[in-house]
């Protein structure tokens, strides 16, 4: 053990489960009742499953809100060790969870291990980069780019120029570097459109900046597009439009994002790191990973340098994925979660930003 007491995070873990036990069996009662309601109206056969189905899966939703405030209870960080993040400790739970006509699965994956758009420029009007997010995202798109022999040598600055005069505002008159492009060049294709020239609120905007093909967002080839590990979210608060701190989440983040925050030289360490992190026996994870640092103590990366403002080891920002299966009949429902205190009662809660049924 590095750092760890795995006898109390036992405890620790033994103690929530139960507690989300109880909660979840709330919450399928919760669910029940809402069935036998809408049953009792007259709802039938594939529409009334359907229905029945929602419910449970909009169940996962709130289950999930107890797990990340319970888990704000008993610590200040948000990493891969955590319950909310273990798919065996969730379906601990979720065995709890007595379904009559259906099941559910579960899963909630942290915003903020993504790299967040709207960071690249500084506010309030975004006419100048943020050097520390342009240097990421370089990082992050050049050896995708570079994939295709015949890309131009300038096509990953090119993008991310044509990105910040994308969001930059009251910035018409001057494109960045050669090839960028403000409205005129927007409003001069087929059909035409405007330049956002404002944070961007929804990715797949980027679908239309100049230089950004579906290929490179949506992937190609078995290849998984940068659409994955990029995010809207992040505004301090919780409000889209205000402060993007652009930190990414250490103790979340998925491989290509790792790699786009350590030094070029040291790309082929990061899978390193990411081993470490989730390096586990038979008590659970080996490795402390509670702090910035930490990254520094996998094998052969003392050397390893991450600025100290791409980086934190929190986050307040979660989507979550929940299924409800019965039978041939499925229903889903994502939300994105924002954690944070209530004011009046001190006490934390989960607001829900967004929510589509699918």
């Amino acid at each position: 053990m590095h750092g760890r007491d795995a006898h109390g995070k036992s405890e620790r873990g033994m103690v929530l489960v139960m507690v989300l036990m109880a909660v979840a069996i709330l919450v399928a009662a919760a669910v029940e009742g809402h069935r036998k309601v809408r049953f009792a109206m007259g709802s039938a056969g594939t529409t009334r499953d359907l229905r029945q189905l929602g419910w449970i899966a909009a169940s996962g939703i709130e289950l999930a809100k107890a797990l990340l405030v319970e888990d704000k209870r008993v610590t200040k960080t948000d990493t891969v060790q955590e319950i909310w993040a273990d798919e065996a400790e969730v379906a601990k739970v979720l065995d709890a969870v007595p379904f009559e006509n259906g099941s559910l699965e579960l899963s909630i994956s942290d915003i903020l291990g993504k790299i967040q758009i709207n960071a690249l420029v500084k506010p309030p009007k975004g006419q100048q980069f943020d050097d520390n997010q342009k240097n990421l995202w370089d990082r992050f798109l050049r050896p995708i780019l570079e994939l295709d022999e015949d890309a131009d040598p300038n096509s990953t600055t090119d993008l991310i120029n044509c990105m910040k005069d994308w969001m930059d505002k009251e910035d018409d008159d001057a494109i960045t570097g050669i090839n960028g492009a403000e409205t005129d060049y927007y409003e001069d294709l087929e059909p035409p459109y405007s330049c956002r020239n404002g944070t961007v609120d929804h990715k797949d905007q980027l679908l239309l900046v100049k230089g950004m093909t579906r290929e490179l967002y949506y992937g190609q080839d078995g290849l998984p597009g940068i659409s994955e590990y990029i995010t809207e979210y992040g505004a301090e608060g919780g409000r889209q439009g205000g402060t993007f701190p652009g930190k990414v989440n250490i103790g979340t983040c998925p491989l290509p994002v790792m790699q786009a925050l350590v030094q070029v030289e040291n790309r082929d360490l990061a899978g390193a790191i990411i081993a470490y992190r989730g390096e586990k026996d038979g008590a659970g994870f080996v490795n402390d990973v509670s702090q910035a640092g930490w990254y520094k103590n996998a094998p052969g990366c003392g050397d390893v340098e991450i600025p100290a403002d791409l980086v934190t080891t929190g986050s307040n920002w979660f989507e979550v994925r929940a299924k409800a299966v019965s039978g041939t009949l499925t229903r889903s429902v994502v939300a994105v979660l924002y954690r944070e205190k209530d004011n009046s009662t001190g006490l934390w809660t989960c607001r829900v930003l967004s929510c589509r049924v699918l």
